[in-house]
């Protein structure tokens, strides 16, 4: 078994629960309980995302954790150039963009999304 602290993406309140190694993927910095429906069909509410931190800029189409003046958010990333504005995307197509003009990307990015599970019993999917 392995200890991951826990905690919605929205909430941020963290405790802890028991998972079987095999299903943490090796380089997960911590796992995060999603609420929420904005990346289903992919990603579902309640699953538990398990996220590599890091500061850098991710790839274009990457699944990310970032903060942003609606709180904190699971959304896939999209950058113009090198420097330019950032688009947040949803899966589900009910919720709107979230564009954030001359970002500081230390400043919103927490980490890159790198699998995900239902119950651990029943295994991950990875990004």
């Amino acid at each position: 078994m392995y200890r991951y602290p826990l905690s919605t993406v929205y909430d941020a309140s963290e405790h802890e629960e028991n998972f079987p190694v095999n299903i943490v993927p090796d380089n997960a910095s911590y796992g995060i309980r999603v609420n929420g429906d904005s990346m289903e069909p992919t990603i579902m509410n309640g699953q538990i995302i398990w996220v590599e931190e890091r500061k850098d800029r991710l790839p274009n189409g990457s699944i990310g954790i970032f903060n942003t003046e609606q709180g904190q958010v699971c959304k896939m990333f999209y950058q113009e150039g090198i420097d330019g504005t950032i688009t947040l995307v949803s899966k589900n197509n009910n919720y709107p963009n979230i564009i954030i003009d001359n970002p500081s990307f230390n400043n919103i990015m927490q980490g890159r999304v790198i699998g995900w599970c239902d119950d651990p019993k029943k295994g991950q999917a990875s990004v």
